[in-house]
């Protein structure tokens, strides 16, 4: 009778795995539950383990096979599944952990019935075809990380494309790995042509803090501010002629004007057509009433405007007081 209850359970519980591949975003909660009535399943199939003639060893590493081929069948169908980890991965882990505690205590009852289990049989051989199946679920579980790791290693792009997508949030089958793994490998080479998307050519100029780069992208002030963002590591090595790379007058005003923000230095707005905007933006920014920092700009009409917009108790002047020359 145990031996049916067993097998039901077993059945109910790979009805439910098919189950979580077609589930939702966000399905956590049935997650959790499928990890408690794998704990379930564990016990009973523990309970017909210690019948089996063999070796306490031998039944205790059988206990340990099965339990581990319940958990990584769980994260299969998951990582099979559009389910997700949730907002910055917490909603997963707290679940996996959840997952880990409910089949570790249901291991450790499978191993106590068998230490109490009074038959003694020695000999026999530690079930194989538990490891066998647990090592294919580990293989599917775990293809595409070795494989991007195998061409990340030997910076072969072809093994890229050897990668399977299923879901969009699949975190063991996505529908990005393809391209992942080709930026890894073409900011490796630091070689634009490999890559497929633009997210790639910014993660090239990203990494190597070059501006240039950003010119073979459409949206290049993304890039730009990715970019800035890493030079700001050494604010020494930024000059005006930093920008200068850009072929494009608006990126190379994007460039001036972000310099302009991030170095709180206002002679940076002082090439752009709209230098104005780049003041009162900046002074925004700031939001101190230091006019010092306009005393660099050699062009009055510029100077003029930044001070009008950095110090607050003059932004009441009339444009008929801006200098003309």
């Amino acid at each position: 009778m145990k031996n049916l209850f067993m097998k039901v359970l077993s059945v109910i519980f790979l009805i439910l795995l098919i189950i979580t591949i077609f589930m939702p975003e966000g399905s956590f909660n049935y997650l959790i539950f499928i990890g408690l009535f794998a704990g379930l399943v564990s016990i009973f199939i523990s309970l017909h383990i210690k019948k089996i003639k063999k070796s306490k060893s031998s039944r205790i590493v059988s206990v340990i096979l099965m339990n581990l081929i319940l958990f990584s069948l769980i994260q299969l169908v998951h990582a099979l599944s559009d389910i997700g980890w949730g907002e910055k991965g917490l909603s997963g882990t707290f679940v996996k952990i959840i997952q880990l505690i409910v089949l570790g205590l249901a291991m450790i009852i499978g191993i106590v019935f068998i230490l109490k289990d009074k038959n003694q049989v020695y000999g026999g051989e530690i079930n194989k075809k538990l490891g066998v199946i647990l090592g294919v679920i580990l293989l599917i579980l775990f293809y595409n990380s070795i494989l991007g790791g195998l061409a990340e290693i030997t910076n072969a792009q072809g093994l890229c494309s050897f990668h399977i997508e299923l879901r969009q949030n699949s975190f063991g089958f996505g529908k990005s790995l393809t391209d992942s793994c080709l930026t890894d490998i073409a900011v490796e080479k630091k070689n634009t042509n490999i890559c497929a998307s633009d997210s790639c050519i910014k993660s090239i100029a990203y990494h190597y803090k070059d501006l240039s780069i950003c010119n073979q992208v459409d949206d290049y002030d993304a890039c730009i501010y990715s970019v800035v963002i890493q030079l700001m590591y050494n604010p020494s090595e930024i000059t005006l002629e930093t920008c200068e790379v850009l072929t494009e007058k608006e990126a190379k005003e994007n460039c001036l004007k972000r310099f302009a923000f991030e170095l709180d230095d206002a002679k940076y707005c002082l090439d752009l057509e709209d230098f104005g905007n780049c003041y009162r933006s900046l002074a925004n920014v700031q939001l101190n009433d230091d006019e010092t920092q306009c005393n660099p700009i050699r062009n009055e009409v510029a100077k003029a405007y930044c001070k009008n917009y950095v110090h607050a108790e003059v932004l009441d002047s009339t444009l008929s007081d801006v200098p003309t020359s």
